[in-house]
């Protein structure tokens, strides 16, 4: 009779198929993902949708179309960003760049009617609601380590909740209705 070997001891049952589930749990994490990177680029497409085809509403300077992100954390790590003019085909703005003290004279605004408009704030590309967005998701948002993905969507212009409020126009109420629709769970801060 052979001599039967039995289990090595530096590796062991438990370790093998420990080392088997963690492969597996990781292939998993990283399909979902992918999933879930694209899920961020519909929910982008669909809040830009509702941000264009929001009445009354414009994209003068670009800077809150450009200004609404979406992040992707991995226990708590920022691993995708998407944005409107990097990732969809967005038209260009009427207007990058505003200086104070001139006005702009328009000869149709985001109503349709003659405007003439003394910016309150600079914009010196169509960057500007971009780089806000960034720097909202570094400097308010609270991070979870504890939570596998966060998807997070910034509308990062400073007067965004303003336009919001008094015009309805940034298409943020149609996007979280969106997700609800989707049965998506969702936390808010306030503007």
């Amino acid at each position: 009779m052979g001599r039967t070997r039995g289990i090595n001891p530096r590796v062991g049952a438990g370790n093998t198929i420990q080392g088997v589930l963690q492969n597996i749990e990781e292939e998993y994490l990283n399909a979902l993902e992918v999933t879930l990177k694209l899920q961020c680029e519909e929910i982008l497409a669909n809040a830009v949708q509702f941000r264009e085809t929001a009445p009354g509403a414009h994209n003068i300077t670009g800077n809150l179309l450009n200004s609404i992100l979406v992040f992707l954390f991995r226990k708590g790590k920022l691993i995708y960003e998407v944005s409107p003019y990097a990732n969809l085909d967005v038209p260009f703005p009427i207007r990058t760049q505003m200086t104070s003290p001139r006005r702009y004279h328009f000869r149709q605004d985001y109503t349709g009617d003659e405007a003439t408009y003394k910016p309150a704030v600079e914009t010196n590309s169509r960057e500007y609601g971009f780089n806000e967005a960034r720097h909202w998701i570094r400097t308010h948002y609270k991070v979870s380590r504890k939570k596998l993905f966060e998807i997070v969507v910034v509308y990062g212009a400073e007067y965004s909740g303003w336009v919001e409020m008094q015009r309805a126009t940034t298409g943020y109420a149609a996007t979280l209705a969106y997700l609800q629709a989707k049965n998506w769970n969702f936390g808010e801060y306030p503007f």
